[in-house]
């Protein structure tokens, strides 16, 4: 995936609690500014979905894996970018004597160009950096969402089970209620 790919990816869909946000919804950039997001309200009936996106937007270390992504993505144009130009004025307090006359002051501009290829291998190194960066993300992610489902799914089977005995327990009392009238009668 070259980082075209990964900048459009990014800037078209976002993957947030399992599910894809178009882009119209979230916008990505690469300023610092923290957007203040609400914490969906979580009750004893609470959706997986709304679970999920609790757990993953209260995980530090899920936070502090897309931070990780983020700073590997804005290296890619610093390391693919020419070094910058030097800008230097000399001021001499003696004329230096030279074969086109006396020099009082020197003003000189200096640009590195790196060989062939060089800063484009380097792209792709902080490409493939930040590609890795964004798999340990959603590895992150995905171990979060897994340990969430699986105690959802258990609590959810005890809640069942809770029920099922309580109209069991219902349906004893009714049974024994009815023997009861028949005994009587």
């Amino acid at each position: 995936m070259c980082s075209s790919d990964l900048e459009y990816s990014l800037r078209h869909t976002t993957y947030f609690a399992g599910t894809a946000m178009p882009h119209h919804s979230i916008e990505f950039s690469y300023s610092d500014e923290v957007q203040a997001v609400s914490l969906p309200n979580l009750s004893q009936d609470a959706s997986l979905q709304r679970c999920l996106m609790y757990a993953a937007m209260t995980s530090p270390k899920l936070e502090a894996s897309f931070h990780r992504f983020q700073a590997s993505l804005s290296r890619i144009p610093q390391v693919s970018a020419l070094p910058d130009p030097r800008l230097t004025l000399g001021y001499f307090i003696e004329e230096v004597q030279t074969r086109t006359g006396p020099m009082e002051q020197q003003l000189t501009l200096q640009q590195a160009f790196p060989w062939w290829g060089l800063l484009e291998a380097k792209g792709d190194v902080a490409t493939l950096a930040a590609n890795r960066s964004w798999y340990e993300y959603e590895t992150k992610r995905l171990e979060i969402f897994e340990l969430v489902t699986h105690r959802w799914t258990r609590a959810e089977e005890h809640t069942s089970e809770l029920q099922s005995r309580r109209n069991l327990v219902c349906r004893l009392l009714l049974e024994k209620k009815k023997t009861r009238k028949q005994h009587i009668t």
